[in-house]
């Protein structure tokens, strides 16, 4: 037959990450292969027989990346008799040989790195769903052996150096570097391992460490924190272990060897921390630290002494914020453990903790369960505050004031612990400057919480006159376990402020309730709008300023949002509504041109991101007063669609009459880009009927010199009977007696041929009473019955 000793080839995959994807893909591995970088593999490899049975396979790769900054990879192995034997597994700086026995699981292997990168491997990690949190530079020999089926390890670290980098995220301060040097690592594990001589260093700041395990006991023969030449912290002692930690419980029964670990470190600025710790640097400078821990009696029954003070701890960046000083005690002996607590901020009462629970280390032991079942208490106690004292955290408080205090009582076991809280603010008042935010009095509020659920009642019973109340809860857990759970809000308020400034004033009753899972609730209820009112005077003809005639009829355009609730954020937008809006009491329009109402009968549905409005708007009986004549809307409406939004579409008809014309307005369109229709019997084009508004006159009333100036007379005349000039506003109420008196000055007639000034007074709708004085003096008195023919 056919007898072959030896197959051997040569390997080149151009594209490794896209067969590995692809393996990927076909064995289910989870995507690890996403981010692998672009590389490929080659080299060569054989498989050898002895006598027809496989002797052994062996092969020598290489996989570089396309990228030049990222070390190739190269494995030169064989395996033959169970054994794997690794001539070279190497990268840039870094080379591992040695060999590993699959059936007994016995291992002997060295590796050697000088200058190691590790950034030059970061690639292939990542490739394979590891990311290293920095970049470093690593130095050392090492020669190891043992068997992982025993458990047994042995070997010796030697010349160790290295420095290292971390990653630099986003909206965090930089961390400092850390370089380490000096170690020597001895080990024949279980039972014997030593570190000497590590060093390590950041920012002129150097810990040193001495420490071995031997003989089942844990040494710390040196630990030293210097700054420069300064000694911040040191510490030393001694902690027995178990040969075998399967044995935990039973070496902690009889183990009787003394404990004696002691960690003292001098006060020292707590800015000497913050190459080790992160967010220290939001810490003021002047902020410093002590630690004084103690651990003696045995392991069965051990004794812990601990001290923690922290002082003047401020924030430059809040430096509103009063200094604080903190103290943190520890003591657990003779069965029982103790914490306390407090902290203390300038001219302010101090919050104080207190719990205590069993303290029994060998029950625990023996059996886990005891523990979980331990009863805990304590209780924090938050001062009495005068919120007065944080008024200027607020931007624009004019006033602040009310009185915070609090409790929280715990209570339970370690395993099922529970937490009543209770925080109270009274006679709270909120004066801000301007006025978009209404003052308030009377604010209370009360606040109850434990582990499940927060409970929130309160209101306010002065805003600016009217009055709000709060009642709820939330659940901090829903049924997934995930966030949080159901929410039960009710809101009621009567004569609450909603729009105040120079023109309008909006009060309204609400009843609102938000109700169901925090992450799609639903707001329901009602909104009813009661003692509003819209002012403003507002001047059609300005005088003093050239009058040209209007080109067009035309209406300003309204700027209406789109969404206003795009501002709202998730998952706070996802909430359905359904709330009515409408008035209680007409909205009542008054001002120098007019009068009238508007009524409100609005549904709001969609979604607080998304809001749908639809209903109407109805205005009734307005009346303007226009310098010539008056234009009356007895009824007109502003449609609210879902599908128009906050445009509504206008439907507004209007009636004036300046002698002898009658004018139909029409308004229509949406009050974005409102449209206008002019229309008057007897007929004329816009523009005229716009300067008939404007004057009470067409154009060719105007050519006459004499007639013109009379007009501009009669304009002023009626400005001042209407309010419109210096004093108006105090005489208004005395000449609104003549509201339904026309006056005309040196006028054309339509009754008698020549000009007369005259004064009309309409009786009713179609009777009036006229006194009219001609030009030569001469007088008359008519009783006019008007007729129209449509």
């Amino acid at each position: 037959g056919f007898v072959t000793d030896e197959i051997a080839g040569d390997l080149d995959v151009a594209k490794l990450g896209e067969v590995l994807r692809a393996l990927d893909k076909k064995l289910e591995w989870g995507g690890r292969f996403a981010d692998f970088p672009a590389s490929g593999v080659a080299g060569k490899w054989n498989v050898a027989w002895d006598n027809g049975e496989f002797s052994s396979v062996s092969a020598d790769l290489v996989a570089k990346a396309d990228d030049k900054e990222t070390s190739p990879i190269r494995l030169d192995a064989t395996y033959a008799g169970n054994v794997v034997t690794i001539r070279a597994l190497e990268t840039e700086g870094r080379k591992v040989s040695g060999t590993f026995d699959a059936e007994t699981q016995g291992y002997a292997l060295s590796e050697k790195m000088d200058g190691f990168r590790t950034e030059s491997l970061a690639p292939w990690l990542k490739g394979v769903g590891v990311e290293l949190p920095g970049s470093g530079v690593v130095s050392l020999e090492w020669e190891g052996k043992g068997n992982l089926l025993s458990n047994f390890h042995k070997g010796e670290i030697l010349g160790f150096s290295g420095d290292w980098a971390w990653k630099e995220t986003e909206g965090e301060a930089a961390r400092t570097p850390l370089s380490a040097k000096g170690a020597k690592v001895v080990y024949d594990w279980p039972g014997n391992a030593r570190v000497s001589g590590l060093v390590l260093e950041t920012e002129g700041q150097t810990v040193k460490l001495d420490a071995g395990l031997a003989g089942n006991e844990l040494t710390l023969e040196e630990f030293i924190w210097l700054d420069g030449e300064e000694e911040l912290a040191k510490g030393k002692g001694k902690l027995p272990v178990p040969a075998d930690f399967k044995e935990w419980k039973k070496f902690l029964e009889e183990d009787a060897r003394p404990l004696d670990l002691t960690v003292v470190s001098e006060t020292l600025p707590l800015a000497k921390l913050r190459p080790w710790v992160k967010g220290l640097e939001r810490i003021g400078d002047k902020a410093t630290g002590k630690v004084d821990l103690k651990i003696s009696g045995i392991l069965a029954a051990p004794e812990v002494d601990g001290l923690v003070e922290i002082r003047d701890v401020s924030v430059p960046e809040r430096s509103e914020l009063p200094t604080t000083d903190v103290t943190l005690n520890i003591k657990a002996r003779d069965g029982r453990a103790e914490i306390s607590a407090q902290a203390v901020a300038a001219d302010y009462a101090p919050a104080t903790l207190k719990a205590e629970m069993a303290f029994r280390p060998k029950k625990w032991a023996e059996e886990t369960a005891l523990l979980m079942a331990e009863e805990i208490s304590g209780e924090l106690d938050l001062p009495r505050i005068e919120l007065s004292r944080f008024q200027s955290l607020i931007p624009g408080a004019e006033e602040l004031g009310g009185v915070t205090e609090g409790k929280v009582v715990i209570g339970g076991t370690v395993g099922v612990p529970s937490v009543d809280g209770n925080l109270k603010l009274s006679g709270g008042k909120l004066r801000m400057k301007g006025t978009a935010v209404p003052p308030m009095d009377g604010i209370a509020l009360e606040v109850k919480a434990d582990l499940e659920t927060v409970e929130l009642n309160g209101g306010v019973a002065n805003i600016a006159g009217g009055n709000l109340n709060i009642a709820g809860s939330l659940q901090l857990k829903n049924e997934a376990g995930d966030g949080l759970g159901k929410v039960d809000l009710s809101v009621k308020g009567d004569g609450l402020p909603v729009l105040r400034n120079d023109f309008v004033i909006i009060r309204a009753n609400a009843d609102l309730k938000l109700a169901g899972e925090i992450a799609a609730a639903n707001l329901s209820g009602q909104i009813g709008i009661i003692d509003s009112v819209f002012y403003k005077d507002m001047d059609l003809i300005p005088i003093g300023k050239p009058f040209l005639g209007p080109s067009a009829a035309a209406l300003p355009k309204v700027d209406t949002p789109e969404n206003p609730g795009e501002v709202i954020p998730a998952p706070f937008d996802g909430w359905t509504v359904d709330v009515a809006v409408k008035t209680i009491d007409p909205i009542l329009v008054r001002g120098n041109l007019g009068t009238g109402s508007v009524d409100v009968a609005l549904r709001v549905g969609g979604t607080l991101g998304d809001p749908k409005p639809k209903g109407k708007v109805r205005v009734t009986d307005l009346v303007a007063r226009l310098p010539f004549s008056t234009l009356r809307v007895k009824e007109g409406f502003l449609n609210f669609t879902p599908q128009t939004g906050f445009d509504p579409t206008l439907e507004i008809r209007g009636t004036a009459e300046p002698r002898p014309y009658r004018v139909q307005v029409y308004a229509y369109g949406k009050a974005s880009d409102p449209q206008l229709v002019l229309t008057s019997e007897p007929p004329l084009p816009e523009s005229e009927i716009m300067t008939l508004l404007a004057t009470g006159t067409t154009t060719a009333g105007l050519e006459n010199s004499q007639a013109a100036s009379a007009r501009a007379t009669q304009l002023l005349v009626e400005e001042m009977r209407k309010g419109r000039f210096l004093f108006g506003k105090q005489l208004r109420p005395v000449l609104g007696l003549l509201d339904n008196v026309d006056f005309s000055l040196a006028e054309s007639d339509p009754y008698a041929s020549g000009s007369y000034t005259s004064a009309t007074l309409k009786l009713s709708e179609k009777w009036f009473l006229s006194a009219g004085l001609g030009a030569q003096g001469d007088q008359r008195v008519l009783a006019i019955w008007r007729l129209r023919f449509r």
